[in-house]
Order: C-alpha cells, then structure tokens, then sequence
C-alpha cells in the first residue's frame, strides 16, 4: 500500500497540487478518508474524467495550516464550496442510453425519501408521521407525480444503477431482511433508519429512456463532508462507475450520476424493498479498493 501511496501523491504533485501545498497534502494521506479522496482524485484525473487544468485552481487556496487529514479534507470542500454545485455531473466520460426496456433505478431509505418529499408534499411535519405515510403509500407501487420537491441527493445529482442490475443482486436476498444485500452492494452505510433504527429501502423505478444524459461519477459528485459515502473512482471509460460495498466484497455494482430533475411524473414509481441490517463499513478495504483502481490504470 505504501508504494502505490506515493505514487498517488507524486501524481498528484505533478498534475494540480501546487508545490505550497505540499503540507497540506501531506496531513491530508495521512487520514485514511484523505488517502480515499487522494486516489480518486488521481483515479479521475489519469483516465481523463477531470481535466487537471479545470482541477487544479481549487487546490492553490487549500491552507497548510490544518490540524490534521479531516481538517485538510474540510478544507478541500471548503475551497469548493461556492461553485460546488456546478462540479456534479461533470465528468468527460458520459454514459450511453440503455438498451430499449432498461431503465434505471435510485434506491432510498424510507426515512430520507419521507422527509425529504412525502412530508412537504402532504404538509406533514413530523419525521414519524411521514414514514408511517410512506409505509402505508408504499404497500403498493408508487406513481410520484405528486411531489412537489426538486428530485435530488445531498448534492445536486441523483446516483442510479440499472433495474436489471439491482434485479440481480435482489436475488440473493435475506426474506427476512432484504435489503441487506442491496445496502451492501450500493456501498450504502446508513447509520440509522426508520424501522427500530434500522435502514429500510426502496427503489424509484425511472420511466424508459430518462434521464436523457448521465455520466460516469467523479470524485467531485461524492460530498466528502460527510463520510457516509463510500465512493470510489473507477477509472475505466465506459460512462459508468463502480460501488465499493460496505463489506469490501462482490458484489459490486456499475453506477451513474444525472442531473436534479424539477419535477416527477406518474412514469417514476416508487416499490418498498425492505430493511437492512446495518452495515459497518471496512475502511481498510476502501482505501486499498482505491489505490488497486489507481494501480490499474497506470500499468
């Protein structure tokens, strides 16, 4: 690991890392959350998802004066959080429509997808009220025309995989908790939920060929403020990513990012999937996912 760690950070150095942050980038590989973001970074600039030229100016104002690697992560997202929103979605390796009948999927938990749209579409205030109302909503499939709010994630994008994709991995589900397998394939480290605080999930079902344009996730659509996200780059060309699962093991599935669409129609539709165990991410395996994707790429 430690090889393919100065490799990255002498690729790093040579492409956008300016040599006054050089501290900065020091204490940022330090943390294994900073050696993560380091390798995808690198990862997305070395198979041409991000230009260094369009990277490389969010680094000269990154400060060396930073406690440790969290503070220097925090100071990455820091330095572009007035633009953040215009880095979704901006990868150079778009991804091709579906084949005809394919269409994609994103997967929620039932608490988020309550507050977040069932609840100020219904006027309903209350965090318990509105997964009770999703639940009963949810016995059945779940046109969602109805919603009021932008359809979108913590950042302006929405990450999809495809219904045959997520079909597969449903196969080896637990009945009695099935939506393990899908959190762990989806890398999806939710630390709490609704059910006895437990995750529990359900799929949006998007309507053939929409969204018309989707791209191959890049380390500047995962919101590297908050942890939960295991995001890894995936370095290949072929307009997809790849999940790392909370397990650090298959399986694994391909990935997109689209843009936040303004409203649904009654085409989105909504089915329960079903609690989840909670799943403790390996951190050792994500790291080491990220350095063998860099490794890859450059052999």
């Amino acid at each position: 690991m430690t090889e393919i760690l100065e490799r990255v950070r002498e690729y790093l150095q040579s492409t956008v890392i300016p040599a006054d942050a050089g501290h900065w980038l020091s204490l940022l590989m330090a943390h294994d959350e900073g050696k993560r973001f380091a390798a995808c970074l690198a990862i997305d600039l070395r198979c041409g998802a991000l230009k260094p030229e369009e990277v490389r100016p969010f680094f000269a104002s990154v400060s060396n004066g930073c406690a440790d690697g969290l503070q220097a992560l925090k100071c990455f997202a820091d330095a572009i959080y007035a633009v953040r929103d215009q880095w979704v979605c901006r990868s150079s390796h778009t991804g091709k429509p579906l084949k005809p009948g394919e269409r994609y999927a994103r997967v929620m938990e039932i608490r988020g997808f309550a507050e977040k749209y069932l609840g100020p579409t219904y006027g309903t205030t209350s965090s318990s009220a509105a997964v009770h109302l999703a639940r009963r909503m949810l016995q059945y499939p779940l046109p969602l025309g109805m919603l009021l709010q932008i359809w979108r994630g913590r950042m302006p994008n929405v990450w999809v995989l495809s219904e045959a994709e997520l079909a597969q991995i449903r196969r080896d589900a637990d009945p009695e908790h099935p939506g393990t397998v899908v959190s762990n394939a989806l890398g999806l480290s939710y630390p709490g939920g609704a059910h006895d605080e437990t995750p529990e999930l359900l799929a949006v079902f998007y309507p053939e060929g929409l969204p018309e344009a989707t791209f191959q996730p890049t380390s500047f659509d995962s919101p590297w403020d908050q942890y939960l996200h295991l995001f890894v780059a995936t370095g290949e060309n072929n307009g997809w990513g790849e999940t790392c699962s909370c397990s650090g093991e298959p399986p694994y599935c391909q990935e997109r990012v689209h843009y936040a669409i303004t409203r649904l129609n009654n085409s989105f539709v909504a089915r329960y999937i079903g609690v989840s165990n909670k799943l403790t991410r390996d951190v050792s395996k994500l790291v080491q996912a990220a350095l063998d994707r860099f490794d890859k790429i450059g052999n």
